[in-house]
């Protein structure tokens, strides 16, 4: 199954533009979600350097890979590969 997760609010607390604290069980979830073999996007407005720091977290405290989805404009999509910081 492919499952589309939210960065703001839904594996961290809503503190835009900044990072919060990670929501209890977030990334057990998603790493449980990982092993079962479901592919995870991360779903995110983030842009620029926004979207780097959040990137940059989800390698350091995700242990599984997520392909990333950042919606510029209803029209347009980027997608990447965020790969695990080990």
């Amino acid at each position: 199954m492919v499952i589309a997760v939210d960065f703001d609010g839904t594996i961290v607390e809503h503190r835009y533009p900044q990072i919060g604290k990670e929501i209890p069980f977030a990334i057990d979830t998603l790493k449980m979600l990982a092993k079962d073999r479901h592919q995870l996007i991360l779903w995110t407005v983030r842009e620029g350097k926004r979207l780097e720091e959040a990137v940059e977290w989800c390698k350091k405290n995700a242990e599984s890979n997520f392909m990333l989805l950042i919606r510029i404009t209803q029209k347009k999509n980027i997608r990447m590969l965020i790969s695990p910081a080990n």
